[in-house]
């Protein structure tokens, strides 16, 4: 029978190593009763290695119940559930991280664990959510479908004639303002408003930068906002 979990004391990084050593050596004297007994151990010692090692996967599990907890509680009130079927999710995720954390790297069973339990977790509410009728996956691409970033329009004739609008009036407020741009960003506004000869364009200017017209865009668009003392002084 399981205690109340909030009585059992939570474990230090030296007991995790402690118990996850025991866990290692029943599990290796287990196959070594069913491979058969070598020289150096009776199966009464194996026994009792074995039964050593139970207690410890015991011990380890119960004591990181609270954590399952925690989690199936967060998702359960986030989604409107009941507490208990998303905590059977998370105390199979919690066993399958118990069997794959490695003590010899140095890190905590948290580490490994509570990612585990949140995937699952989550996963269990949108399965349920769903009614059973679509898999968690559907649901995930669904959602990740209407999430979708869009790639921007290419851009026309228009954007580049956008920016020549009212060029004029603002050619000697932004010369003043150059010195508070960086090189990048001072030779974009230089050629597009043509202040060392014409002005160019945003397909020339990012052959020259070698990078895509749309990113000179933005450059043009950071470094106006950036010199710019109020609105007006901001492109389009």
């Amino acid at each position: 029978m399981i205690p109340n979990i909030s009585s059992i004391p939570l474990l230090t990084s030296a007991e995790e190593v402690t118990l996850a050593r025991a866990i290692e050596a029943g599990l290796y004297a287990e196959h070594l009763l069913v491979a058969g007994c070598p020289d150096y151990a009776t199966t009464s010692e194996l026994w009792a290695v074995r039964a050593e090692g139970k207690a410890a996967w015991t011990e380890f599990f119960q004591a990181n119940l609270r954590l399952a907890a925690h989690i199936a509680n967060r998702w359960a009130i986030r989604f409107r559930m009941e507490t208990d079927d998303i905590l059977q999710e998370c105390c199979l995720a919690l066993g399958s991280a118990l069997m794959s954390w490695d003590w010899a790297r140095g890190t905590r069973f948290s580490t490994l664990a509570w990612p585990r339990m949140m995937f699952a977790a989550e996963s269990a509410c949108w399965q349920r959510r769903s009614g059973g009728q679509s898999s968690v996956w559907w649901m995930r691409a669904k959602s990740a479908e209407r999430r979708a970033w869009s790639p921007p329009r290419p851009l026309t004739e228009r954007d580049e004639t956008a920016s020549r609008v009212d060029r004029d009036d603002r050619t000697a407020i932004i010369k003043g303002r150059l010195a508070q741009l960086d090189d990048r960003g001072r030779i974009v506004i230089e050629r597009r408003f043509g202040l060392r000869d014409t002005s160019t364009t945003y397909t020339q200017l990012a052959k020259d930068l070698d990078v895509s017209p749309r990113t000179v865009k933005r450059m043009e668009e950071r470094a106006l906002a950036a010199m710019a003392a109020d609105r007006e002084l901001v492109a389009a």
